[in-house]
């Protein structure tokens, strides 16, 4: 496949940031992760892109703790906040490329997992950053690599792809494994929510049209909305497939999400569909501002992400309060000048 192909071409240009040599630690477990060095940033300076097609059981350690849901740990136990000097690290997946991961730095408790998948000739750092914008500290951010692109532009700048929506299925159990043994303490179990842009999307849709009890929540970015038909979206909304946020910035990807969306919603899966006209083929800019407004939304009703509620309410009363002082403060400026122009003291 080359770049000729019609895959993702985004105009998003997002550099992995907060990149220096050194050795993940995490206050629990000598882990096996690798720091972003500066071998990674020479990686990522470039442009991503999406599709083509993949079988593999989900491994019994990871399908059985889909439907399980950690309940909070008693304070005595609780370890030590989760420390690194940046907030990604690489994760070595056994018979597959590292992945990238964001991690969710000072937490106590164990956090869910969000699955973000890349483009075609795009690469797991870019997505992990934008996502890491969108998420914060709030769940690990799981980034799966593909297999490197030969028509790369360069050694310092390799672009990757997923092979088949099976082979992609296979790495991120793979990877969410390994998550589990380097974070133990704090990797929360129960489903997990499925991002994707453009190739990631559309192998992700058919993944999670497989395994609804796992991924239930998505968001998929200018792709994965042709699989929605009538009977995929019965068989999601039966396993227990909840909500799924369609983002696009072309106008087919916005006809062909809605046409999805009135599937999902026939069979009691919620869905929305955003549209940044004339952003194009991209995860980034107003697609992403558009994303990040639908998120809370999409978890709205699972009770790992009330910590990110209780932040959000706290920030919320923090404006109002900032808002509050500031028009105090103008209406004494003004009448503070007032007084002045009349010459009053």
């Amino acid at each position: 496949m080359h770049r000729s192909d019609q895959v993702s071409q985004p105009q998003c240009r997002h550099r992995f940031f907060g990149l220096a040599l050194g050795t993940v630690l995490t206050a629990l477990v000598a882990s096996t992760c690798k720091h972003p060095s500066s071998a990674l940033a020479k990686r990522t300076q470039a442009t991503p892109p999406a599709s083509t097609q993949p079988n593999i059981a989900p491994s019994s350690s990871v399908s059985a703790s889909a439907s399980r849901v950690d309940p909070p740990e008693p304070l005595e136990r609780r370890p030590p906040p989760l420390d690194n000097p940046d907030p990604f690290a690489f994760l070595p997946v056994p018979e597959h490329g590292d992945a990238v991961v964001s991690l969710p730095l000072g937490t106590r408790d164990r956090r869910p997992i969000v699955i973000a998948t890349h483009g075609n000739y795009d690469t797991p750092e870019w997505q992990c950053s934008v996502w890491r914008d969108i998420i914060g500290n709030d769940a690990f951010v799981l980034c799966p690599r593909g297999v490197a692109r030969g028509d790369s532009p360069s050694r310092s700048d390799i672009r990757y792809q997923y092979v088949s929506n099976r082979h992609l299925e296979k790495e991120i159990d793979a990877a969410i494994i390994s998550l589990r043994t380097n974070y133990p303490a704090y990797v929360g179990d129960g489903p997990m929510v499925f991002t994707g842009f453009s190739q990631g999307a559309i192998m992700g849709a058919s993944i999670m049209a497989r395994h609804p009890n796992r991924f239930p929540r998505a968001v998929l970015i200018e792709g994965g909305n042709r699989t929605w038909y009538a009977a995929n979206a019965k068989k999601f909304a039966d396993g227990g497939g909840a909500r799924i946020v369609f983002a696009c910035g072309q106008w087919v990807c916005h006809q062909r999400s809605t046409t999805a969306k009135r599937n999902l919603i026939k069979q009691g899966v919620e869905a929305r569909v955003t549209f940044r006209k004339g952003q194009g083929h991209t995860y980034g800019g107003g697609v992403a501002q558009d994303v990040a407004a639908q998120f809370d939304w999409l978890v709205q009703d699972d009770p790992r992400w009330e910590h990110r509620r209780k932040v959000q309410k706290t920030n919320d009363a923090n404006a109002i309060e900032l808002r509050a002082v500031s028009k105090s403060s103008r209406l004494v400026q003004t009448v503070h000048d007032t007084r002045n122009s009349k010459g009053v003291k």
